[in-house]
Parts: C-alpha cells; structure tokens; sequence
C-alpha cells in the first residue's frame, strides 16, 4: 500500500472594497455594493511519492490564462514538479476586475492589478500552509444523485447528469471532502451586487458544519443545468434554501451510501491535447441578427418564468455577440490541454476548461470502465461553452460556443480515449 499525506489550507479572497463590478451577467452595469459571504481559495494536495497532484477552487467565475499561469508558476516554485488542477465554482457574483480580458469581464469594470496581486498572495500562502500541514491520510469515495436542485435549464425534462461524486480524505487533525457536482451557481440573478457564493456557499457552508469536513467543489459538466425551473425566487434566502438541499443528500451519502476506499497503489495522471477548429463568426453575427427580433417576439408571448429567463438568456447572448463581434472574429483554431487522472483504476477524473454539456459525464460514465468519474469544469483557463450539436435548437449555449458545432463529440471521444485507455496502459 502506497504511503500518502494530504494537506488543506483555505484563504479568504473576498475584495477589501467596494470599486468592483461583479462578473457573469452582461446586463449588470452597476458595481458592487458590499459582501454577503467572504469568497475563498481552498487548496488540497496530495503525495504519494509521485509529483504532488494540487487541487484548488477558486471562488471566480471562471479560471483566466493568466490567473492559471502565476498559480502553476507558485506551485512550482513551492512544490517543484506537480500536477495542477485550478477551478472556479462559477459564481456569477465574484469581482470581474481580476481578469484582463474584456470578454472574461464581460465588459463590466477595469482590471485591478492591486486585487489580481492580493488573490494571487492568497493563493501563494494557501499551497505553503497546505504544504506545511500535511500529515498521512485515509481515502474513501462515494456518490449520490442530487434531486430537486437543479434541471436542465432550457428544456426541465431533459435527462441530465445530477451525481455528486465525493472525494473524502480523513486525516489526524482536519477532514477533506471533495464534491463534484454539476450546477450553475445563479440562484441569484443581474439585480445582485452583493458578493456572495450563491448556492455552493450555502452548500459547503451546511455540510462543513454538520459533519465538521472541511470542503473543496469542484463544478462539473453544467453548461446546461441551472435552478431556472427549480428555485422559488432570485433571493439569498432560496440561494440557502437550495445549497441546503444539496448538502443534505450528500451528507446521507457520506452516513448511508456505501463508501470504496483507496489505496492509491495506481496513481496517474496523463495529459493530451484537443485541436479543435473555431466557428466563423461572421456567420454566427448574421444569425445572431436574424432570430432577434424572433425571440424578442416570443418573449412577450411567453408568461411561463423558466421560459422567459431562457429566452432572456438568448437575448444576451446575442448582445454578447454583437458587443464583442471585433474581439470574436480573431479567434482561430484551439488547441486544449485536458488532464485525466486515474487512481487504482476506480476512480477518474478529467478536466474541461470551460462549461461542457452534462451529456458529457454522462457518455464517460457508461463507457471508461471506472466506477465513478469526476468531470471537472471551468479548470485551468476558460473556453467558453461546449454543448452537442442540435440542428433543430437555438440556445444560449449553442449561441456563446466559441468552436464548430460537431467540436462536442471530438472533445468526449479525446476524453474517452484518455481516461479509458492512455491512463489505463
């Protein structure tokens, strides 16, 4: 049996004023007005001998080139050689000011250099306590399906993957969990200027206090799932209300459900690359012009709320894209590095830099041969979304996809190959 320790260390990265505007919506135009909960960086890292494997979340909306490149630049520098997965819970209600790319900002607010340099000496002293605080560990996971939270956010029907895989590693001094778990973190819409974790604060926040587990969520394959048809306001309270819910069929999960331990006798990690080809712009402009006024027709013909949210959604994504059509137009071909991560053949892991159909984890889960798969979004960078190609669909995430529409199926089949076969050889 492999000897392995794991240290944890969190730090707050809540801004220390009021000058941000808050990232996710682009019909918020006004800055923030203060703080409902602190934002945090939580840090894991394990080793085993091999190079550590260092898992943060970031209480961002998404993970930037730059945010990812001075991360991996510290943990090299404090770790040497190691293995990086950096996360976003994607809360809508973080500060936008920490990313230089207008597009990550969604146009709102100015890049504060003083802000990005005190989230980045947060993060630096997060993986120096988690390294100094390592001690050996006992590992376990589980998982449960999540009922009643959240749905597929067009269509409420539509079969989607609602499992929290949970990662448990208890030490001598502090307990870990690790949740993956797919949903958007948008319980809270545009009218909020409060920073505020939205519901997977609530969420960690009821598990850390009824089993004493000190937490890390890791978002999951969500490009399409949402509280649109569940939640019963846009209110901190429902926020609550919802994350609550979650917490308390994970913590069955942790009492009841039947636990697998691992040794970690077979660790690895293997890393590939997607080439995928970028859409034409110029065309998604021209439809984005046509379908309009179309949907702005239906949206005053609609009365049902989940409805009229998704055609809103619509709405803004085709401001989006003629807002930053100049920016757009410049993107060429990708090329995107996915991590897999095997451990004695049980559990997978792969990463998605950016927001991926839950049809995703649902196709790995079938067919890589593990018993329980984590798909990890909104990781190291962000792509934007990735959903299956539906010729008889317009959506907001068929409108915001940055790649050609047959990229979806390329991506799961490069996941597949990598999980199931290059980590397994």
């Amino acid at each position: 049996m492999t000897s392995i320790s794991a240290g944890y260390a969190e730090k707050t990265i809540t801004p220390r004023d009021n000058n941000h505007y808050l990232a996710g919506y682009i019909v918020r135009d006004k800055p923030m007005k203060g703080v409902h909960d602190d934002i945090y960086v939580r840090t894991l890292i394990l080793d085993g001998g091999w190079p550590p494997l260092v898992v943060m979340e970031l209480d961002l909306l998404c993970i930037d080139k730059n945010i990812y490149m001075d991360t991996r630049r510290r943990a090299e520098k404090i770790l040497g050689k190691n293995h990086l997965v950096l996360a976003a819970s994607h809360t809508h209600s973080a500060p936008s000011t920490i990313y230089r790319d207008p597009l990550h900002r969604i146009g709102m607010g100015e890049f504060r250099r003083d802000y990005y340099d005190y989230v980045m000496e947060r993060i630096g002293e997060a993986l120096e306590e988690a390294v100094s605080t390592a001690e050996p560990v006992h590992a376990w996971f589980t998982s449960t399906v999540i009922r009643g939270v959240a749905t597929d956010r067009n269509t409420p029907r539509k079969k989607i993957d609602q499992k929290a895989v949970i990662l448990g590693l208890d030490m001598r001094s502090k307990k870990v969990l690790v949740i993956n778990y797919p949903v958007h973190p948008t319980v809270l819409g545009p009218d909020n200027l409060y920073v505020t974790r939205d519901l997977v604060g609530a969420l960690q926040d009821r598990v850390e206090e009824l089993t004493g587990y000190k937490t890390i969520y890791l978002n999951g394959a969500a490009a399409n799932i949402s509280t649109r048809f569940t939640r019963r306001s846009q209110s901190f309270e429902e926020a609550e209300r919802l994350g609550r819910l979650a917490a308390e069929q994970i913590i069955d999960a942790m009492v009841l459900g039947r636990k697998k331990e691992l040794v970690f006798d077979d660790m690895r990690v293997c890393i590939d690359r997607v080439d995928l080809e970028a859409r034409n712009h110029d065309e998604l402009l021209r439809l984005a012009v046509l379908i309009e006024t179309s949907i702005k027709l239906k949206l005053k013909e609609t009365r049902e709320p989940g409805k009229r949210r998704a055609l809103g959604a619509q709405l803004e994504a085709i401001r989006a894209i003629k807002g930053f059509s100049h920016m757009l137009k410049n993107i060429g071909d990708i090329g995107i590095i996915l991590t897999a991560i095997s451990i004695d053949n049980v559990l997978g892991m792969v990463t998605w830099p950016g927001e991926i159909d839950s049809m995703a984890s649902l196709l790995l889960r079938g067919t890589t041969g593990y018993d329980e798969v984590m798909l990890i979004g909104y990781t190291n960078e962000y792509t934007g979304y990735l959903v299956p190609e539906d010729k008889g669909e317009i959506t907001y995430e068929s409108l915001m996809q940055l790649f050609r529409p047959d990229a979806f199926e390329k991506v799961v089949e490069k996941m597949r190959n990598i999980l199931g076969i290059e980590c397994r050889e």
